[in-house]
């Protein structure tokens, strides 16, 4: 599971969501990136067992609106 990169993480008694992403779509590397990794770092997804053509990753997200991008 992946760390968030969201400043507000790094405050004390922060609360952290893992939140599953999950890319339904064939590709052989699958990318995730986000408002909370500052559009800059981009998080590898990974195949899901038992579908090898989708992908996902979890990452904890603290609670609110975020904004997300994929590519493959």
């Amino acid at each position: 599971m992946f760390g968030s990169m969201d400043c507000e993480t790094n405050k004390p008694g922060t609360v952290l969501i893992p939140t599953r992403f999950v890319w339904p779509y064939e590709g052989r590397r699958v990318l995730l990136s986000g408002y909370f990794t500052r559009w800059q770092d981009q998080m590898p997804m990974s195949p899901m067992d038992g579908c090898p053509t989708a992908f996902q990753v979890i990452y904890n997200l603290t609670p609110g609106y975020h904004q997300v991008n994929t590519s493959s």
